[in-house]
């Protein structure tokens, strides 16, 4: 019974860990040309070649891609294994010139002690280590002489603004120097000694804090630079930590007067077990030995253990047992290596090795995790032929293969507003720009990926757990056909979800402000979008500063102004048409003017006036569309107007119909009731330029151009009122002299006091509502407002959304309260 067991098992171990390809289609019909959908589950239990490719066929064609670079675009994880070796026999002497060799220990091993000795073998040589592709050591022979200080990176000079004082068994007190390449430093110090109960030491860390030499400096009670020497075992460069600390003493108790420099940009720090910046620089600085390299008998390389336990700390391994630490060993003369001691410590023991490996490096190894999904549409598949096809997918020595049908089927398409939030905050989804094709889509059907799903049109949903989300639209139209298409939704932290939507922003606003920077179109300018821009810039720079110290509701208070800096923000802009045609201006026209004007004069007497200019026109329809991706439309009019001949005593009218006034912007002339009028003695030319919000086109042919001559206008007679461009001549009964008569003065004085009675103690008794101001200028206004809301609403935006992106978009609260008081 035994046999049989094993035997079942041994079977069933190579089917539980085989090599397997699965196709997962998304649905079985695609339409033509469009992207098939779906997945490939791939199980591969060997390492491999990051340059592996995967093949995919539809018929006749191919399709291939490198495995890691999908892996790496659609960021699906895997296990890259880098830095591994091939290692031949151990030896412990050898002559050469160059050599990769390694050093051999337990994966659980600490280094303790190392040493390696290299001998001249015949021209004396230079010697360089690479140890474990990080830490390079070069051989430094006789000591010569000091070269020139080295002061902390920012400091020119070093002055002193004041003093720390420094108790007993004090911090260390810092500069981060960039050192040259050395063994041995002079380090200088400006302080003065108050007690000789302490000793103050000159200290040189890494940045791991790790002490690499020190020196005691002298007690001397004047202040002024004091100098020590350090000596170190190997040679150390690149920024390190430049000390001062005191020994000894007690720690309520001041032993030294440390000066320093103030500098808002200092190396100054003060550390312990950490280490805090400090505002000001101490005045520390440093001179670097200079040595003789050329290796003149032999050396002994030693102590170079931490930098071997670094490599340890993130070894790559073959087994999981041992780990191969590389030295890189360059000289420009043959060298004898010889007797290499490593002694290493596990858990259980103390050992040692005497043998070194030569080395050969092996390509990285990939690794795939278990059922790695991915994506087909990452292999861009498609097809342009209708029928059924066979898809092939091939890695490697496994394929797989499925059938499919290209048919004329409706095309999904999500839109989000989001693809990357919080949790508990809603997301706006729509199927309004999926297309249909020969009937009318009928059926939207949602899966949000968390178990939950909705239908219709447009929804809106919130996921309650951070992750990442794949929602999943299914649409079908009159005649049962239909398709289906994926967004990936990612659930983050406050912090996260911030961070990536302020990276967001941050790259919307560089790729728009390059493409307004560079383009070349007026409409730009005219509708100040590079100012918008900038300024969204400047705000997002703000807020970007506020997030590092943020607490949790400040951080709200930053996410929930980002999203509103979306809704300002320009993307792109796009002429959705363009006028350059200019009909003249009709007698109609001029009759119109003259009776703004309060003028009897003939039209057609300045008919033949308009023949007098030429009147150029350029008409655009802009669409700007915001970072939101909503949309806002204007009209921009540039007009030129010259004379043939200089005219004098003119009047250039712009006649613009009433119900579009409200909608200008950027306009100079003076309002004359429905036109807009400039006033000239001598006319040579005129250039404008107005914007009109909103999409004007059908009423483009309203607007008009007209001169009238200041000359023939004709004054109106008959009102009773003597107008400034009337007198005793031109217009006698409006302005003949008369005899006082006091009668209309008194029927007034009357009706004034009557008025004040009524007003002032019977209306208040009445009970009348005061009539509240109507809020638009104008009823195209309102029917704009009104079909926004009305469509956001259909949405299911909220509210307080709508709210806020309609303030950002210039509308008043009045405004917004009546449309929604009207809709309700």
């Amino acid at each position: 019974m035994k046999k049989y067991l094993v035997l079942f098992l041994l079977l069933l171990i190579p089917l539980t860990y085989a090599n397997s390809l699965e196709i997962n289609l998304l649905t079985d019909t695609f339409g033509i040309n469009k992207e098939l959908k779906g997945d490939i589950i791939l199980n591969y239990n060997q390492s491999l070649n990051p340059s592996t490719r995967i093949n995919a066929y539809i018929d006749n064609s191919k399709s291939s891609k490198q495995l890691k670079k999908i892996l790496d675009n659609q960021t699906i994880p895997y296990t890259l294994i880098s830095g591994l070796y091939d290692i031949a026999d151990p030896f412990s002497t050898k002559i050469t010139q160059h050599a990769l060799v390694g050093i051999k220990v337990p994966l659980d091993s600490t280094i303790t002690s190392s040493q390696i000795t290299f001998e001249r073998v015949n021209t004396p040589p230079t010697i360089s280590i690479n140890i474990g592709n990080d830490t390079i050591w070069d051989y430094f022979g006789e000591f010569l002489q000091f070269d020139n200080f080295i002061l902390p990176n920012t400091t020119l000079e070093l002055t002193e603004d004041g003093t720390q004082l420094l108790p007993g068994i004090s911090k260390d007190y810092c500069e981060i120097i960039n050192l040259s390449q050395s063994k041995k430093f002079s380090v200088s110090v400006h302080y003065e000694a108050l007690s000789e109960r302490a000793d103050l030491f000159a200290t040189i860390l890494n940045n791991r804090l790790q002490k690499q030499g020190e020196c005691k400096l002298p007690d001397e009670l004047t202040r002024s630079w004091h100098s020590c020497e350090i000596d170190l075992v190997n040679p150390i460069k690149e920024k390190h930590l430049v000390c001062v600390n005191v020994k000894g003493g007690l720690p309520n108790e001041r032993y030294y007067r440390l000066s320093y420099q103030e500098n808002l940009q200092s190396q100054g720090q003060i550390c312990k077990n950490q280490c805090d910046s400090q505002p000001n620089d101490f005045l520390i600085k440093i001179k670097p030995g200079i040595f003789n390299k050329t290796l003149s008998s032999s050396t002994i390389f030693q102590e170079f253990q931490n930098s071997l336990n670094d490599f340890l700390i993130d070894c790559p391994s073959k087994d999981n047992i041992n780990c191969i630490i590389p030295l890189s060993i360059k000289a420009d003369k043959n060298i004898l290596i010889k007797n290499p001691e490593i002694i290493y410590q596990t858990q259980t023991e103390i050992k040692s090795t005497n043998k070194l490996h030569e080395l050969t490096p092996i390509e990285e190894e990939l690794i795939l995790n278990p059922n790695t999904r991915i994506p087909l549409q990452s292999l861009q598949l498609s097809s342009d032929e209708l029928g059924i096809h066979e898809l092939e997918i091939e890695f490697l020595n496994i394929k797989n293969q499925t059938n499919f049908t290209i048919s004329d089927i409706p095309t999904a398409e999500i839109y989000s507003s989001k693809n990357k939030a919080i949790a508990g905050e809603r997301i706006i989804f729509s199927g309004n720009n999926s297309l249909e094709v020969d009937s009318p889509i009928t059926n939207y059907e949602w899966d949000f990926g968390d178990n939950s799903t909705d239908s219709g049109i447009t929804t809106q949903h919130a996921y309650s757990e951070e992750g990442t989300y794949t929602v999943t639209l299914k649409i079908k139209d009159f005649d049962n056909f239909q398709d289906t298409t994926t967004r990936t939704i990612t659930i983050e932290s406050l912090k996260d979800v911030t961070q990536s939507l302020i990276d967001e922003i941050e790259e919307d606003i560089l790729s728009t402000l390059s493409n307004f920077e560079t383009s070349t179109e007026q409409s730009i300018t005219t509708l100040n979008l590079l100012t918008k821009v900038q300024n969204s810039k400047n705000k997002l720079e703000d807020l970007k500063a506020r997030v590092t110290d943020a607490s949790d509701s400040q951080l709200e208070t930053i996410y929930s102004s980002l999203n509103n800096l979306k809704t300002e923000i320009p993307k792109t802009l796009i002429i959705i048409s363009q006028i350059t045609d200019y009909q003249k201006s009709s007698e109609q026209d001029i009759n119109d003017v003259l009776n703004l004007l309060n003028s009897q004069t003939d039209s057609s007497v300045l008919l033949t006036l308009q023949n007098k200019i030429t009147t150029r026109a350029n008409i655009k329809i802009i669409r700007v569309i915001y970072q939101d991706n909503e949309k806002q439309e204007f009209t921009i009019i540039n007009k030129e107007v010259n004379p043939r001949t200089t005219l004098t005593n003119i009047y250039l009218i712009e006649k613009i119909p009433s119900s579009i006034q409200s909608d200008m912007r950027n306009f100079k002339f003076s309002s004359i009731q429905s036109s807009y009028k400039s006033e000239y003695s001598s006319f040579t030319g005129e250039k404008f330029t107005y914007v009109i919000q909103g999409n004007i086109l059908n009423q483009i042919n309203d607007i008009r151009t007209v001169l009238i001559s200041k000359l023939l206008l004709t004054p109106k007679c008959g009102n009773n009122v003597c107008d400034s461009d009337e007198n005793e001549n031109t217009c006698s009964e409006d302005c003949q002299s008369k005899t006082a008569n006091y009668t209309p003065f008194i029927i007034a004085l009357i009706v004034l006091i009557i008025g004040f009675l009524v007003y002032k103690f019977i209306l208040p008794k009445l009970p009348f509502k005061k009539q509240k101001k109507q809020p638009f200028k104008s009823l195209r206004n309102l029917t704009a407002l009104q079909t926004y809301v009305k469509n956001s609403l259909a949405k299911k935006t909220p509210k307080v959304e709508i709210r806020k992106k309609l303030l950002a978009r210039g509308w008043k609260k009045d405004q917004i309260d009546y449309v929604f008081k009207k809709l309700k």
